[in-house]
């Protein structure tokens, strides 16, 4: 199929990249054919000339975003009395309204994240026309979704270049894992119903417990990071995957870098560095021990210095060699993989905000959350941006860092919950966390 279209005449791909996601939801066509393949096939003739990405981004835009208003009127209109129609045993009524409920409650947020996946793309905007969801609203998330979700591909297929049967691969995965996320949240909402289900989930949820909402996002946190790097690291090893791209990329970003920007970008590479990190670090645990009275915040500083430590064997265990030279813009030692300032930015500046965690509250929780995660963001783009990392050095650093956080703020918690219970509760289980204080201490 991919075959066949790089073949088209550029003018009849462009209609294509404009029909098929036209088609997708109003007419169902994405069961069959989805309708990134063709705008993934454009993106990857616009890298050699044929068209123009911007081009393909808004003719693509234009299409999902019609298609899923079509799809929309069509199950409004039609959609309630099909569903009628069928056996109650296999549709119930109530379900129906339950699942109208639910689409008017949180539909924009379902309707953004559904255009990144087959399955849901294809019946979300008919379902949303069923259940009644205001159309003003469904239209805004509708065309942020379109218009998100026609740059990612475009932009994938103008990066893969002739790699695009791969591309396609990782675009269908990735919205297969989508998939199964927003599942995995409809069921935990489901079982909430049932009683012993019920039970288990919110003793896995609950803020009281550290084998409770901490511990279950331990798990998850360690566990994603833990199979991120492990993907992007054995694709660096054998020299497949994301890996494969990594000479394309390094020179789209070397030939697009505008000098304008390059002197910003070596500072800002510099909140990834050793000695800020130390600094940042060493003023977060000063303030800890005075405002908290405990001296188990201390051991932040090893804990960054021993995922420095991990982080050095497994660049030297890998020993990929970095970029050619001549297109650095700043210093470099070392291995390229992963990369050392970006793992340490997000260690460092998490640690900080973990020992902060405590004594904020709401928004400012949110605010520093979002700046550490800018800051993690900056730092690895300023890397690649300056040339002396390949961009999955980048993405390694990022899993990576995340990794050591999870463990180091999970040590950290453990010394904290030691020093405030002398002794546990008479059956060898913890004693309950204080109520709001379990996710500073994780």
């Amino acid at each position: 199929m991919l075959d066949w279209l790089v073949e088209l005449p550029p003018g009849v791909l462009l209609g294509a990249a404009f029909l098929l996601p036209l088609l997708e939801a109003s007419a169902f066509v994405g069961i069959l054919v989805p309708g990134e393949t063709a705008v993934l096939v454009a993106g990857v003739v616009a890298s050699q000339g044929g068209l123009a990405l911007w081009l393909v981004i808004l003719v693509a835009s234009a299409g999902a975003i019609i298609g899923d208003s079509v799809g929309y009127q069509v199950g409004k209109r039609y959609g309630r009395g099909l569903l009628n129609r069928l056996p109650t045993r296999l549709v119930k009524p109530q379900h129906i309204d339950s699942a109208g409920a639910l689409l008017r409650r949180r539909g924009g947020w379902t309707v953004f994240v559904g255009r990144f996946t087959t399955a849901l793309r294809v019946v979300v905007p008919g379902m949303a026309g069923i259940s009644r969801m205001p159309y003003p609203t469904f239209l805004v998330s509708n065309a942020l979704g379109g218009i998100a979700w026609a740059v990612v591909v475009a932009c994938v297929g103008f990066i893969a270049g002739k790699s695009y049967h791969a591309a396609e691969q990782r675009v269908s995965i990735t919205g297969l894992g989508l998939f199964a996320v927003l599942i995995g949240v409809y069921l935990v909402a489901h079982l909430r119903h049932h009683p012993r289900a019920a039970a288990l989930i919110d003793a896995r949820l609950s803020t009281k417990r550290w084998t409770g909402r901490p511990l279950t996002l331990v798990i998850a946190a360690a566990g994603g990071s833990a199979w991120m790097f492990g993907g992007v690291a054995q694709d660096v090893v054998e020299h497949n995957g994301v890996a494969r791209y990594d000479p394309r990329w390094h020179r789209f970003l070397i030939d697009h870098r505008p000098a304008a920007i390059t002197d910003t970008a070596r500072v800002l590479t510099y909140l990834g560095s050793n000695a800020v990190a130390y600094v940042v670090v060493a003023v977060a645990v000063v303030v800890a021990v005075w405002r908290g009275r405990s001296w188990s915040a201390i051991m932040a500083i090893p804990l960054l210095f021993v995922g420095q430590l991990l982080r050095f064997a497994l660049a030297v265990l890998i020993h990929r060699p970095r970029p050619p030279r001549s297109d650095w813009l700043t210093s470099a030692q070392g291995y390229a993989f992963p990369s050392g300032h970006t793992a340490t930015a997000v260690l460092a500046w998490g640690l900080a905000a973990a020992l902060a965690w405590p004594w904020l509250r709401g928004r400012g929780r949110a605010a520093v959350a979002a700046v550490v995660a800018v800051i993690a963001v900056v730092v690895g783009a300023t890397r690649a941006y300056l040339g002396v990392h390949w961009p999955s050095d980048v993405l390694g650093g990022w899993a990576l860092g995340g990794l050591l956080l999870t463990l180091a703020v999970t040590g950290l918690s453990l010394l904290q919950l030691r020093s405030r219970q002398p002794h546990d509760d008479g059956d060898g289980v913890e004693a309950d966390l204080a109520p709001g204080t379990a996710s500073p201490r994780l």
